[in-house]
């Protein structure tokens, strides 16, 4: 079952689409970086460069008390295409590496 938490924060992100019309305003050689939180005293934001995109699912994802956000990437390397979650669990989720 997918936890609540995880189901908020990603009903909060941007979708493909969001994405998509985002980056029409700009010119296609634009260089691209992802910035996040560092964590130190200062909250020094790092640029992070992007390298590649990745489908998951829901079930992907678990609440963390490590993260920001409250969620985090969490692979599961040993289930299956049986295993049987709520529906929404195997709805997709892009990561950008």
């Amino acid at each position: 079952m997918v936890p609540k938490k995880v189901k908020r924060v990603l009903a909060r992100t941007m979708t493909v689409s969001d994405l998509i019309e985002e980056l029409q305003n700009y010119d296609d050689d634009t260089p691209v970086v992802f910035a996040s939180d560092y964590g130190d005293y200062c909250h020094t934001e790092q640029a992070l460069t992007l390298d590649s995109i990745e489908e998951v699912t829901y079930n992907d994802f678990d609440e963390s008390a490590y993260s920001n956000s409250g969620v985090a990437v969490q692979f599961d390397a040993n289930r299956t295409e049986d295993d049987e979650d709520d529906d929404i669990g195997e709805d997709p989720v892009l990561i950008i590496r």
